[in-house]
């Protein structure tokens, strides 16, 4: 295992108990790698098994056969659990208590202290993970700590109004501040934008961007796929069970221009839709102007030859590069 590799897994599977005699296979013989300061994005449909994966690697499920590794250790080490941050897809806090005061309990869990934080058990050969100081440890007191995080994630102004009345996008930015709270290096978010106002997800992304510029390392869950191409470096794409593909967002969408649009002003006849009888259209406003979707590239002067002869004024053509979401629609359609 490489210094660069934060979590390593070879040949995982679990499975769960389906009535007395069957078993569901859950995840089938997983290989993945996530590197250091990268941000990977798990992806695929609800009940393809990014859940299950997660809770494996945290420890919170036990796997059939396989190997976890993090930060080339066992994942049961307690080094490697003060290391690591985690969102889970519905975060569940005690809704008596306050913002403050559930980080409060949040940084007890992690032994942070009180006057002054403790830098992070070594992750191996005897350094230091990278905290908020040049000397290992966090800059100021825990509640400095915890005041920084809330603000952070957009909650300065909720930090002492009791969880109940939080809404579901303020329970989200809850949870990502715990998962800070330790400064760890791997955070871990299931669905981590799911309840989140368009502000909320821009404003996740931009503390993603700069969590990963610090060093630090990322594998977040989504079936929200414009996120993740977005956002990642690297994802994979999970469906039943099985990874079924794997590589940087660049190399997956990197097939060239896969149709071109036509857009186009005029009035839809009889002889043209005869004409053009094996070409989509769909109105771009009511105003009389069409977007026709040329899915072989070889027609496009004869689309718009044939338009033009039937009184269309041609507006623009723009060529559609095939997109994330639309190559991973399609893998897991083929699959």
């Amino acid at each position: 295992m490489s210094e660069q590799t934060v979590i390593q897994i070879k040949a995982l599977n679990k499975t769960y108990p389906r009535g007395f005699v069957h078993r569901y296979e859950a995840l089938k013989n997983v290989d993945l790698s996530v590197n250091k300061a990268e941000i990977f994005g798990f992806l695929g449909p609800n009940g393809a098994g990014k859940t299950t994966l997660i809770k494996s690697i945290l420890g919170l499920l036990k796997h059939d056969s396989g190997s976890i590794k993090l930060f080339d250790k066992d994942i049961d080490n307690t080094d490697v659990k003060n290391n690591i941050g985690y969102l889970p897809e519905t975060p569940n806090f005690y809704s008596y208590l306050t913002a403050f005061e559930i980080m409060k309990l949040y940084a007890r869990l992690y032994n942070m202290k009180d006057s002054f934080l403790t830098p992070h058990p070594p992750l191996s050969g005897g350094q230091h993970s990278e905290s908020l100081s040049d000397n290992g440890g966090f800059k100021g007191s825990v509640d400095a700590v915890i005041k920084e995080k809330l603000e952070l994630v957009g909650l300065k102004d909720a930090i002492h109004t009791r969880l109940r009345a939080f809404s579901k996008g303020m329970l989200q930015r809850l949870g990502m501040a715990q998962a800070l709270i330790n400064d760890p290096a791997l955070l871990i978010l299931d669905e981590p934008m799911s309840g989140l106002d368009p502000i909320g997800r821009a404003e996740f992304k931009e503390i993603m961007r700069s969590l990963r510029k610090q060093g630090k390392t990322i594998f977040f869950s989504s079936h929200i796929i414009p996120d993740a191409e977005e956002l990642c470096d690297r994802v994979a794409v999970i469906r039943k069970g099985q990874i079924i593909k794997t590589g940087s967002v660049t190399e997956l969408v990197d097939t060239g221009i896969v149709n071109v649009d036509i857009t186009a002003k005029g009035k839809i006849t009889d002889q043209l839709k005869q004409g053009l009888k094996d070409i989509l259209y769909s109105p771009a406003t009511s105003n009389n102007q069409y977007i026709f979707h040329i899915k072989d590239m070889g027609r496009t002067n004869a689309v718009l030859s044939e338009l033009m002869k039937n009184g269309f004024t041609i507006i623009k053509v723009e060529p559609v590069r095939q997109t994330l979401e639309t190559l991973i629609s399609n893998m897991i359609k083929e699959n």
